[in-house]
């Protein structure tokens, strides 16, 4: 597979705890997670090739969803 390799959790103090999600395809400019509940979530991605080797997370980012 090569694509990229989701990771998002509410534990700020931890990357890779939480939900990973593949999503197939180089060339994937966005990705939607849906039903998440209110709450604040932090999200990091990965790069993964063809023979399944992942690239070093990204900088987690945060989101605030509802109130």
């Amino acid at each position: 597979m090569s694509g990229y390799e989701l990771y998002y959790t509410t534990d700020s103090s931890s990357e890779t705890s939480g939900t990973t999600v593949a999503v197939s395809g180089g060339n994937t400019a966005s990705y939607t997670v849906s039903n998440l509940p209110a709450g604040t979530y932090y999200f990091a991605i990965a790069a993964v090739d063809s023979s399944g080797a992942k690239s070093a997370l990204s900088t987690m980012v945060s989101a605030k969803l509802g109130k």
